[in-house]
Parts: C-alpha cells; structure tokens; sequence
C-alpha cells in the first residue's frame, strides 16, 4: 500500500494535484470513477488508477472493512461475481450483469433434469449451458450457478464496493 501511495503522490505532484482530496470508485473491468476533481483533473487521475487498477483493488481487498467483514463464503462469491461481471460485460458490451440473470431448473420429483442460466447474452448462453468440465467457459458456468444458488438461499448477491478517497497523503478504504 505505502509504495503505491508514494507512487500516487508523486504522479499527482507531476501534474499539480499535491495534496488535493478526492474519491474514487473501481467498477468492474478495469474502469475508474474520480470524482472531486474538475473534468481535465479528473481524465488525468483516472488514466492513471486503471492503469494501476489491480493494485488499488488489491489495497481495497486486503484493507476495507467491507472485506474484513465478509465470511469466507460472501468474500468467494463476491470474487466470483467480479469475474464473472467482467466477462459478462465483455460479452454482452456492458448489457449484461450476474443482477440479471437467473436459473432455470427442470425438476422431475427429487431429480433436476436440466438448470439453465437464463438472461445471458444469446451470443455465449449455449456455450455456457452447454460447458461440461473439459470446456473454457465451464468455470464461468460453475460460479454463475454458485453466485444464483447463494442470492436463492440467502435473497443478495455480495459485491465489493471498491469505494476510496484520497487524503491528500494516503488511499483510505
């Protein structure tokens, strides 16, 4: 954390924003949201978080209270919703999110015939419904059924919410 504040700091010196309070926001994929600054500031600082995203997600998964709060089930299926909100996105040019999909399941007595994701990009569904374990798109398959069988049992989908602000001299989660 401290080696990416330095570094922060001294980008932020380079182009006149030492000791400026600001927020930011990660989004999934890369992106980052500035707010606090005027619009020129704002694109400077942001190019600079995603091209560091990995590191200010790192801080916030190893600092936030958020995460620390979570119990290891919640903090697996927020991961899993990050990565799978980042394919979904991909694949359906930012239309489609783990929030709008659900299961279908074809149940005969005890047994369930077949479960479909249902609300996925018509582009990948067959692909994903179709994965069995040999295939690429089978471990995006198994944490969408993961993520669906965690909001049906307990009616939420965990997230993180990669939400900081800038002190002027340290990232605060």
């Amino acid at each position: 954390k401290q080696g990416l504040e330095q570094e922060f700091s001294s980008y932020l010196e380079s182009i006149g924003l030492s000791g400026k309070e600001f927020s930011i926001h990660l989004e999934t994929g890369g992106k980052a949201v500035v707010s606090g600054l005027d619009e020129a500031q704002k694109e400077q600082v942001e190019v600079y978080i995603e091209a560091h995203w990995e590191q200010f997600k790192n801080i916030y998964l190893t600092t936030s209270k958020e995460c620390a709060e979570m119990t290891d089930q919640e903090y697996r299926i927020a991961g899993y919703v990050e990565e799978c909100n980042k394919f979904l996105s991909n694949t359906s040019g930012g239309k489609v999110s783990v929030e709008d999909l659900s299961m279908e399941r074809i149940v005969t007595g005890w047994y369930i015939n077949s479960e479909n994701i249902v609300g996925l990009p018509s582009v990948i569904a067959s692909y994903l419904n179709s994965a069995d374990s040999t295939d690429k798109y089978y471990d995006y398959k198994q944490m969408i059924h993961s993520i669906l069988n965690y909001k049906q049992e307990h009616g939420e989908i965990p997230q993180y919410h990669m939400n900081f602000n800038w002190s002027g001299k340290e990232i605060q989660c």
